[in-house]
């Protein structure tokens, strides 16, 4: 800028023009200032504009046209959280990244669900702590390589693998929670490789569920008997569901180790524990046929070792034999074939029951009674060697070790292998002389039924179709060319737990890639076409533990997992699979039985309500993944979920909190299912009047006969299943019902193994029956509302008989509509109810502990202490337990395991069972009943108690009164007779 440009005190230029300087600056920025103002001028219309208005930077809506924004006025995030969050992947199963080696071709194996011969679908089923997973890993272990060669140098082994324990639970508490399945190609003695797929099934009574769905898959069921327990009541309801199925058994004595290890029986005793065990497995099968009303003969279900259909197993030998195994161990080696001239059957025979062996020859009777114990065959053939080779594991130095296996037992082992620890080495030494532990198992099953033969079996028990139709024809012969034909058993967690595989067995046809098939959900009929889906197949996999294998197809006999696009939301639990263009109707396969009822309970809610959306779709997928859960949204917006015991909810809670949602939930203290009941007969008969007064009813109730209520229970009365004449006629000849009543019965409820039955009493020069059966669909109605929700606290009604005595209707049609008379049958059930004498009834489970002597007296006063009672002690024979049942009401087992097992030291572990429904003691309406606050009440306060608490809980008024249910009139007049 030039020196004589000059500006007054106002900075206005005196004696100069910009314009007319040299200096480059000043010119630019003139230029800048007169843009801005043209700027301003064109978008202003010439406004003039005040410095302090002037926007001299944009703005973020200017400069972010659309977008919202939104400007924090404190931090969201804490200094310890990053402001870039990494990745974290969700991963709550174990799944193997790549399949591993095996010891058969993985193709080789699909190959041979070709053969439905050639397949056995077994499930491994058994108390808790059985060795059911163990069983399965030494399969695993013959034919999977996963140690390394560092380990086997060492000696170091997996001795837990739980190779079918892929859930993040299971390998945390060390017990199987869901049944998974193990496809594994296996050689039986003479080297004939089948397909084997094991279903291996949680131990714990409170999965229940999970074992019927293994047994609902299976062909054959597998029993796996610890030998120091024996028989437990998980065994009982395992026995007794595969009798109701039809399903063959087998057993497999397992932890026999534990008589050498742990109880240190001689040879002798433990020959008679082992046959003591057996004996009690059959007559426990021999109790439920009798109950089942099954010929145990002529079924063919004794399971004895001479039959073939028993095997011997220990995991920590690693060894797994049976008579056969053993006795063609013998042969080859000893030339028994040669000496004595015997097959591997004849030889077989003789090694079990009371049969010697002296001077190479066999006797029924030995020659010399003071050496009859150690030539008894069992004990000179089988657990002498046992006996021997766990003796100098034990006690033997490696140098010695090393002359034992070579001079007595022919082993040539690696140098390596003497240096193990005892545990390794026993599995080494073992293994070696037994051989692979899958012959004996796979021999035993080849003489049960295959896919193909078993398949009349499995379709009586699932089809409810006609019995000569096309499709069971396909399914009978199993027919790998036929029509597809699959029922969906569950839905399986991905690795991630977002979405769900279906595991389904193949009945007939195949299931293929990209195919699209009929998908019918639970509660599709022929009344009822709208749960259909057509589904397009994705994928299709062998299930193997923890690793998936991919298939083209799954062929009829087979197992296996599928997924494709939205088929795991349309699925709630299980589902029913056709091929397209089938002629036939379409049958809905039954859903997976209730072995017990549901009956622990407790109540749930989003603990942010803005996760309630969320909360719901977590609920969702919760009640898919748990066969046997329910949920169900009470009238004051609480969500209830029902489970089977506190272990079991537990596990669903860790499951909804983890697994499906990431959020956190309110849960309610623990709480039952009730039952309401009748102990007489209605004392007077009521006349209940619609709302218009134009129609009533005459209901009456009484008890129902407690065995009636059993079998209906369990099954072997079934409204639905029987045919009428078939019902009306058991009704007669086990109950001793007259013909007129057994042909009156109209239905079961609240559901179709519900104890609540409707009778029409009604004769006909008194009711128009045409215009009540005409009526009938709306009466059935209104006695399924009022079974399902009682007067006391809307619980459920049991174990009562219903039967209408009079009804009136009126002659206009309008008058006599659904809403009328629904409501009025309603009021009439429960006002039936309220004018006999009520009751309340509670859950009960069976307890069953197995502990020490000095543990008894606690576990009594223990008991005492909630109102349970001991009504059995039993010695476990040959040993120090003892198996105690006893009875406790549900609602008093909350942490009763967790301070047993504290107060007894670990030395009784009790397992609990729904067994029964008992009556709450006291009078419900009792209005006169002490309640105490924050105390226990007395003991013939329960009911009222238990009454006024569930009323609260559900938002219901505290007074129940029949008041309610009849006019004035008839108040005062029951009043008068003093009936109320």
């Amino acid at each position: 800028m030039s020196d004589d440009v000059q500006f007054d005190e106002f900075g206005n230029l005196i004696n100069g023009d910009l314009s007319d300087s040299s200096d480059e600056e000043s010119q630019n920025l003139s230029n800048e200032i007169n843009n801005d103002q043209l700027r301003e001028n064109n978008d202003n219309d010439n406004a003039i504009v005040l410095a302090e208005d002037r926007t001299y930077y944009p703005t973020l809506s200017s400069t972010f046209d659309g977008v919202e924004t939104i400007i924090a006025t404190e931090d969201e995030k804490t200094l310890n959280d990053p402001i870039v969050e990494p990745y974290v992947e969700k991963k709550f199963m174990l799944e193997e990244t790549d399949l591993p080696d095996t010891t058969y071709s993985k193709r080789y194996l699909w190959e041979m669900s070709k053969v439905p011969e050639r397949i056995r679908n077994v499930a491994f089923c058994g108390n808790i702590h059985a060795g059911k997973t163990s069983l399965v890993d030494m399969l695993v272990e013959q034919t999977h390589m996963f140690s390394s060669k560092a380990q086997e140098a060492q000696g170091v082994k997996q001795t837990k693998l739980r190779y079918t324990d892929n859930h993040i639970l299971e390998v945390k508490r060390g017990i199987s929670i869901k049944s998974s399945v193990m496809s594994l190609l296996l050689p039986d003695q003479n080297e004939t490789y089948i397909l084997l797929n094991i279903v291996d099934s949680p131990g714990h009574s409170n999965f229940c569920d999970e074992m019927a769905i293994s047994i609902r898959l299976s062909d054959v069921t597998v029993l796996c008997v610890d030998v120091v327990e024996s028989v437990t009541k998980s065994l009982e309801l395992v026995i007794e569901y595969a009798l109701k199925t039809g399903t063959k058994m087998m057993l497999v004595v397992t932890k026999i180790d534990r008589l050498i290890l742990e109880l240190r029986l001689s040879p002798l005793d433990a020959y008679y524990k082992i046959r003591r065990t057996i004996e009690q497995v059959n007559e426990t099968i021999e109790k439920y046929c009798d109950e089942l009303e099954i010929d145990f003969a002529e079924a063919k279900l004794k399971l004895s070792p001479e039959l073939g259909n028993v095997c011997f197993s220990s995991t920590t030998f690693n060894i797994l034999f049976s008579l056969s195994s053993f006795a063609q161990k013998y042969i080859d080696s000893n030339n028994f074939n040669k000496n004595l001239g015997m097959s591997t059957e004849l030889l077989a025979r003789k090694l079990w029951g009371d049969i010697y062996y002296e001077s190479k020859k066999f006797f029924v009777k030995p020659n010399n009674p003071i050496a009859a114990a150690s030539s008894r065959t069992f004990i000179k053939f089988i657990l002498a060697p046992i006996y021997k080779m766990a003796t100098a594991s034990l006690t033997l130095d490696p140098v010695q070790l090393k002359r034992f296996a070579e001079l007595n037992l022919g082993l040539d082992l690696k140098k390596r292998v003497y240096k193990f620890d005892t545990r390794p080495f026993m599995k080494e030494l073992f293994g070696s002389f037994f051989g692979p532990p899958s012959s004996a198992l796979v021999s035993s099953l080849m003489k049960l039924p295959s896919p193909r033969a078993n398949s009349n079996t499995k379709i009586n028990h699932l089809y409810d179709g006609p019995p000569n139709s096309k499709l069971s024809e396909h399914a009978n012969n199993c027919d790998r060319e036929g029509p597809l034909i699959a029922f969906v058993s569950k839905l399986v967690d991905t690795t991630d737990s977002e979405n769900f595989y279906a595991l389904v067995r193949v009945l007939s046809g195949s299931i293929k890639e990209n195919q699209l098939v009929s998908l019918l959900g639970e509660s599709y009929s022929l009344s009822n076409q709208d749960d259909y889906k057509l589904q397009k197949i994705s994928k299709c996999y062998l299930w193997s533990g923890r690793y998936k294998i991919e298939v083209p197809e799954l062929n009829a006999g087979s197992i296996g997992l599928i997924s494709g696009p939205g088929i795991d939301s349309f699925i709630t639990k299980t589902a029913t699979i056709y091929d397209q263009g089938i002629e036939d109707s379409w049958i809905v396969f039954r859903g997976v039985d209730q072995l017990l009822s549901p009956v622990f309970k407790v109540g749930v809610q989003a603990y942010n309500p803005k996760d309630l959306n969320k909360f719901l779709e977590c609920l969702k997928k919760l009640h898919r993944s748990y066969v046997g859960c329910e949920i169900k949204v009470e009238d004051s917006g609480e969500h209830s979920i029902f489970g089977f015991g506190e272990l079991y909810m537990d596990c669903l809670l860790h499951d909804l909190r983890i697994l499906y949602g990431n959020l956190e939930i309110k849960v309610s203290d623990p709480m039952v299912k009730f039952n309401e009941s009748t102990d007489s007969l209605s004392k007077v008969k009521l006349v209940t009047k619609s709302n218009n007064v134009k129609n009533q009813i005459s209901i009456i109730a009484e008890p129902l006969d407690p065995k009636i209520c059993k079998d209906i229970r369990n099954g072997t009365l079934s409204f639905k299943r029987d045919t009428p004449r078939n019902f009306a006629k058991k009704l007669r000849d086990k109950y001793n019902w007259d013909s007129l009543a057994a042909r009156s019965v109209w239905s079961f409820g609240p559901t179709v193994t519900g104890t609540s039955i409707l009778c029409d009493d009604t004769l006909p020069d008194e009711v128009d029956k045409k215009q009540l059966l005409e009526l009938k669909e709306y009466i059935l109605k209104g006695f399924q509302w009022a079974v399902r929700e009682g007067p006391l606290c809307e619980e459920p009604v049991s174990d009562v008989k219903f039967r209408i005595i009079n009804a009136q209707f009126a002659e206009d049609d309008a008058d006599r509509n659904g809403a009328q008379i629904i409501q009025m049958v309603r009021k009439a059930c429960h006002s039936a109810l309220l004018i006999s004498d009520v009751s309340l009834l509670e859950p009960i489970y069976h307890i069953e502990t197995i502990s020490h002597v000095d543990t008894l007296n606690m576990l009594e006063k223990f008991l005492d202490k909630r109102r349970g009672y001991i009504f059995d002690k039993e010695r476990i024979d040959g040993t120090p337990l003892w198996k105690v049942t006893g009875f406790i009401p549900v609602i008093e087992s909350v942490g009763v395991e967790t301070e047993l097992r504290l107060a007894t030291q670990g030395k009784a572990y009790p397992q609990m069972v729904f067994n029964k429904w008992e009556q709450v003691p006291g009078n419900p309406l009792d209005d006169t009943a002490f309640i105490p606050l924050l105390k226990r009440v007395p003991l013939l306060s329960t009911s009222r108690d238990f009454m006024i608490k569930t009323r609260r809980r559900k938002g219901l008024s505290e007074n129940v009164s029949l008041q309610k249910y009849v006019d004035e009139d008839t108040w005062k007049v029951l009043q008068g007779l003093g009936i109320i």
